[in-house]
């Protein structure tokens, strides 16, 4: 999320200019709490979603008013702060869809049952040829299951070994309560940065 928004935000009018403000300290207040939520606590998901959304409609209303509130045809900052904040949502939209999108179980189906057959066929040339399977064999085995446990970890960037770090979404965060509290601005209640900046 750029910082571009609130940056506009502070140069827009007077009297839409506080509420902007804080109306983008809670929008990205909420990225902040979906960022630490996972995929597995949907209903929360769902909860934090539905507000970003109404936060979005906020922020869409401070877009129009400032535009028509600006009598310059050609309206600069207004102008900018609307094509800042698109890029915002268009940047949220790729982000949920993005982690919304998973290997289809049937691929995850017949990775599970390639491991087992691979087992099962080491398992019985081994027994067929009277003899224990060879230390290749059992490496191969091993790989495998690296193999499957890394495409699966992968495909859940917000929990497991392997996470996408949130680090860039949190400095943002401190950012613009530096900012805030420089102004004199009062920035919205909890505004924490989580502990872990690899949360799913």
């Amino acid at each position: 999320m750029p910082l571009a928004p609130h940056t506009f935000a502070r140069n827009c009018f007077a009297s839409l200019r506080d509420d902007a403000q804080v109306a983008l300290r809670e929008y990205l207040e909420l990225r902040v709490q979906a960022s630490a939520v996972s995929g597995i606590e949907r209903a929360e998901r769902e909860e934090l979603l539905t507000k970003t959304a109404r936060s979005q409609t906020t922020l869409w209303g401070f877009a129009r008013r400032a535009a028509e509130a600006n009598p310059n045809p050609n309206p600069v900052t207004s102008g900018l702060f609307i094509q800042s904040l698109n890029e915002v949502f268009d940047a949220f939209g790729r982000r949920v869809a993005a982690l919304d999108r998973h290997v289809p179980e049937m691929v995850l189906l017949l990775l599970y049952v390639t491991f087992v057959m691979a087992g099962a066929i080491v398992g019985f040339a081994s027994g067929a040829g009277g003899h224990r399977p060879s230390m290749a064999s059992y490496i191969m085995i091993v790989l495998m299951v690296v193999l499957v446990f890394i495409i699966l970890d992968l495909d859940r960037p917000r929990r497991g070994v392997i996470e996408v770090s949130q680090k860039s979404l949190y400095d943002l965060q401190a950012a613009i309560k530096g900012e805030a509290k420089a102004l004199g601005t009062q920035p919205p209640a909890n505004t924490s940065v989580p502990a872990s900046t690899g949360q799913r």
